[in-house]
């Protein structure tokens, strides 16, 4: 589950990484590309203070308001979901897909809220390329104390690299594969979902501890 919390929040950098570089003509582009859609499959590299590492696999969905995130990691697939004003979590077992309305993406829905207005700007730094794309990149101009943030787009607007580095450690998201085609059949949930808050509630019914579901 540790693995699982962070590759979501990651996910939410990203999601709300997209908002804070809405601020320069040129990025404007990253806008537009985001209500047409696209997709972007992530290595995410992950260091400690201390030296350690960790890799993963994260594929980000877009397209208007709809926004979904797969997870790969130690031969766990799993999804999370928001749609319109719903979030859904779903898990891949051995035997199918079991999916909650809610749930960990419920918790952590106020990470996919744009940045605010004061926040939305930032500044060139160079240029790179990124799975066989130029992409020019912006750190914003408001960052937390001993935070360094960066992100790259391309010209048509796709976010192809992510980076943060701050005192609990540092971790890039570099494209490996991109498109620019997805049809509201990726945001299709893939199996009958149940309510995280109402499971909850069974299990507070038999004694169980349980976490707020605020």
């Amino acid at each position: 589950m540790k693995g699982k919390m962070f590759a979501i929040l990651v996910g939410l950098v990203v999601f709300g990484a997209t908002e804070v570089l809405a601020g320069s003509f040129y990025l404007s582009l990253l806008k537009k590309r985001q209500e047409e859609g696209y997709r972007v499959k992530y290595q995410i590299k992950v260091s400690s203070p201390t030296g350690g590492q960790q890799v993963l696999y994260q594929t980000v969905y877009r397209k208007g308001n709809n926004y979904r995130m797969d997870m790969e990691e130690g031969g766990r697939t799993s999804r999370v979901y928001k749609i319109n004003d719903k979030s859904y979590s779903c898990s891949k077992t051995e035997k199918g897909w079991q999916c909650f309305e809610g749930g960990l993406a419920g918790m952590l829905s106020g990470g996919f809220q744009e940045f605010p207005e004061s926040e939305k700007a930032a500044t060139a730094t160079s240029t790179r390329t990124v799975a066989g794309q130029k992409v020019r990149c912006y750190k914003p101009k408001v960052q937390s104390s001993g935070e360094k943030i960066e992100f790259c787009v391309n010209k048509k607007g796709l976010p192809l690299f992510i980076s943060r580095e701050g005192a609990d450690g540092s971790f890039t998201m570099e494209a490996v594969d991109y498109s620019l085609n997805v049809s509201d059949a990726d945001f299709k949930v893939p199996a009958k979902t149940f309510s995280m808050k109402n499971m909850m509630k069974g299990l507070g019914g038999m004694g169980l501890p349980i976490p707020s579901m605020k």
